[in-house]
């Protein structure tokens, strides 16, 4: 997403003992469940995904999107379902994949 913080609906929000997550640090309503939501460039390969680890599989985090998340208290104003065929989450997720790049070595230069 936007490296910003973001409640985008997990279950460990909803549980019993919820994450508060950014709240905690910054007691702000739009916070309570917020977490940060890095680039899309160069993110792991295969999960677990969430900071949670709830979404095992890339499929499992384009379901999650399409949901509009699980848990809808205190939701980021952004975060509404997503009207998405099957066939369209899987060419979602083909698009994520083809987003990874392979590691490029470092080179250091020889200083004199």
């Amino acid at each position: 997403m936007d490296s910003g913080f973001h409640n985008i609906g997990l279950k460990s929000f909803g549980d019993e003992n919820p994450d508060l997550g950014r709240y905690a640090i910054k007691p702000v309503a739009i916070m309570k469940g917020a977490f940060k939501t890095p680039s899309l460039r160069r993110f792991a390969p295969q999960g677990p995904y969430f900071h949670d680890g709830s979404a095992g599989t890339l499929s499992d985090v384009v379901a999650h999107y399409t949901l509009g998340g699980v848990v809808k208290l205190h939701l980021a104003p952004d975060m509404k379902p997503l009207d998405l065929s099957a066939a369209e989450q899987d060419d979602l997720v083909a698009f994520l994949k083809a987003l990874q790049t392979e590691d490029v070595p470092l080179n250091m230069p020889s200083l004199p």
